[in-house]
């Protein structure tokens, strides 16, 4: 973001609770194609074909650039963001049923994705404040950064969240509770 913008709490809990249903989202679609191919273990691979599933494939060369130079700048260096792994492995665990592993490239590769998911929807965030002339992002920024993503499927689910209301988010193998505020 740009110097002299700042994030209202509300956006940055709507943020972080889009990157989760996106990690999500990203875990279970790389499962459904580690299954295609009769494995039990997800690779960075599985996780790459789940973004283009996923209609995110404008940022698969640049994760596979960052997979294969891990030193690689991607977008504004997702890597600073410095997402915790410990959320993100927990995310990724409960969206798998036991007994399939995550490879240590395809759990990078998740993490790099939700890592340019929170960059993408951030900037997207920060256009719709700066039209509406504000320096501070707020939670309408978010859910209509996810509609301008074409990531509308989120929307539901966030405003639930955001409303007060514990949300769950189902996919065919996971299903997580997002909780409310407060």
């Amino acid at each position: 973001l740009p110097d002299g913008v700042n994030v209202s709490k509300e956006a940055r809990s709507a943020i972080s609770r889009a990157a989760s249903v996106f990690v999500l989202y990203a875990t279970s679609c790389a499962n459904n194609f580690a299954m295609k191919g009769k494995r039990k273990t997800l690779n960075a691979g599985d996780v790459l074909s789940a973004m283009e599933e996923m209609e995110f494939q404008r940022f698969v060369p640049l994760l596979k650039d960052s997979l294969e130079e891990p030193g690689t700048k991607m977008a504004e260096r997702p890597e600073d963001l410095n997402l915790p792994n410990a959320v993100i492995t927990r995310i990724i665990k409960e969206a798998l049923p036991d007994g399939v592993n995550v490879s240590k490239e395809a759990r990078s590769a998740i993490s790099r994705a939700a890592s340019v998911f929170v960059l993408y929807a951030t900037s997207c965030a920060n256009n719709f404040a700066m039209k509406g002339k504000r320096k501070t992002l707020n939670a309408g920024d978010v859910l209509s950064a996810m509609e301008e993503m074409e990531f509308q499927r989120f929307v539901p689910l966030l405003k639930d969240s955001l409303e007060g209301e514990s949300a769950v988010c189902e996919t065919g193998t996971a299903r997580v509770l997002l909780h409310s505020r407060g």
